[in-house]
């Protein structure tokens, strides 16, 4: 089952059993799926135990056959929904659901209030991804969202303007204790309780809990005493709709990842979801037989997905590539193994002499993490003094191991030697995994406060996983120019000027 080392689409392998795509819902199905959902009235959310909404629809109706149609998919999202979604930076986005729930807002004005839940992105940093909910309707500037509660806004713009002018509430919560909260949901426990964000701007008692706005009053933060300990309080989400995304599905909602980038948290918010009472849909690129995936190669299971939505092949490349930016690389869903030696150096620049100077303080078996921008220079290094295979190199969406990709592609890796869900890359780094761990700044105080969440009054960016990195690292290696836009040098002849 390898596929070859080309930026191509892959080849499709001998099992699972594939089947066609088009929805397999009868008439009769899809009008009572469409009736049941306009009747969704439960309560939201918790009344002890899950309300269950998703699991009545799906069983009562869909029963094992869970295909549907992408206009029945974006139907079940209702006015005032809790959405969040699979995917890290511009990786692995449902995007085709994203864009048919947009367009439909467009359409009929509905759904409205949302409250988008996140971790990075997922986004193109333009208008794809989350940005399709940002939407302003033409007659009357209407908006989807009323609340973003996110962990990086680099990728969304549209929803971070929406926040930075005051139409939207919204909050900035390292990405970790987003993971965290969505496990809490998904274990029905009342939030996450954790040392890492304290003496920061969402500590309440040193900052204002991640509001980011005047409209955003509601306390997602708190400060409380366990044990004698000081620590904070992440409020958990209930979640009414998680849209995730995998690779290949059955009719009964098995979902496999062989062609993503990352892994991200789909298992863990499709099952937040259910917890909640809400529902998921399950963005795919191919039907297999019912019967023939291979258990363990099963990453989300039947019983957690509700509907299923099969992208045609004639639109893999904008609704269901691997990231925005490339369509596809085996390398990076770990079907072949690239020669690294044919990975291109940098060029010779700031970038690049910032890179190798924080390269030095490497060690031998290292346990690594490269934030996003000028530190993953650090692995191109690495990689160029054929030291890449005496550290261990991580990102925080679950990659262990191989060349990092660079730029807009951050986060999954060539050649990594194992991939993990982003919640449990989490455990490990708040555990105190790493050994050291290389982060840009945008701004460093002369006490050593950094920040690089707010970039400037009209840019929102967000913690990232700085916070959850940075706390619990012994070496924490930060890099930058210095300067707002850089030093200005040019390079050549292997100088710098």
């Amino acid at each position: 089952n390898v596929s070859p080392a080309v930026n191509t689409q892959p080849a499709t392998p001998a099992t699972p059993h594939l089947r066609p795509h088009a929805p397999i819902l009868s008439q009769k199905q899809t009008t009572m799926l469409r009736a049941a959902v306009s009747r969704r009235s439960l309560p939201r959310h918790r009344v002890g135990l899950a309300s269950r909404r998703g699991m009545t629809f799906a069983k009562g109706i869909l029963g094992r056959h869970k295909v549907v149609s992408l206009e029945d998919a974006a139907g079940i999202v209702q006015d005032g929904d809790v959405i969040t979604s699979s995917g890290f930076v511009s990786q692995g986005c449902p995007e085709a659901l994203f864009e048919a729930l947009g367009e439909r807002f467009l359409a009929t004005k509905s759904p409205k209030n949302l409250t988008l839940f996140f971790g990075g992105g997922p986004g193109d940093y333009d208008c794809r991804g989350l940005n399709h909910l940002a939407k302003e309707h033409p007659e009357d500037g209407s908006l989807m969202i009323r609340k973003a509660i996110g962990g990086h806004f680099g990728q969304v713009p549209m929803v971070a303007k929406h926040v930075l002018d005051n139409r939207i509430q919204g909050y900035s919560i390292p990405m970790g204790a987003i993971s965290r909260m969505a496990r809490a949901s998904a274990s029905n426990s009342p939030g996450h309780i954790t040392h890492i964000g304290m003496g920061t701007y969402v500590d309440p008692k040193t900052g204002n809990g991640g509001k980011l706005n005047d409209l955003t009053t509601e306390d997602l933060v708190e400060r409380i005493t366990v044990g004698g300990d000081e620590l904070l309080f992440f409020k958990a989400v209930p979640v009414d709709v998680a849209f995730i995304r995998g690779t290949t599905a059955d009719s009964s909602g098995n979902v496999t990842m062989e062609h993503e980038s990352v892994l991200s948290d789909a298992r863990l918010l499709a099952t937040a979801a259910k917890a909640s009472g809400g529902v998921v849909v399950a963005q795919v690129k191919r039907l297999a037989e019912t019967g023939s995936l291979n258990a363990r190669d099963v990453h989300v299971p039947g019983a957690l997905v509700d509907c299923v939505v099969v992208v045609p092949p004639s639109d893999h490349a904008t609704q269901h590539g691997m990231s925005y930016f490339t369509t596809y690389d085996p390398s990076w869903s770990h079907e072949v193994r690239v020669p690294l030696e044919d990975i291109p150096s940098l060029p010779v620049s700031e970038r690049s002499v910032i890179a190798r100077r924080a390269a030095m303080e490497l060690s031998p078996g290292d346990s690594v993490n490269l934030g996003i921008g000028m530190p993953d220079g650090v692995a191109s290094v690495a990689n160029e003094e054929k030291v890449l295979d005496r550290i261990f190199l991580s990102t925080e969406c679950g990659i262990h191991g191989g060349m990092g990709a660079a730029g807009h592609d951050f986060g999954p890796a060539a050649n990594a030697d194992a991939v993990v869900e982003m919640n449990h890359m989490f455990d490990y780094y708040n555990g105190g995994g790493l050994d050291i761990c290389f982060l840009g700044a945008a701004q460093i105080s002369k006490s050593g406060d950094v920040n690089v969440s707010r970039l400037s009054d009209d840019r929102l960016t967000g913690p990232g996983g700085f916070m959850d990195i940075t706390q619990a690292t012994n070496k924490v290696v930060y890099m930058g120019a210095f300067t707002a836009g850089g030093v200005g040098g040019e390079g050549g002849g292997g100088k710098l000027s």
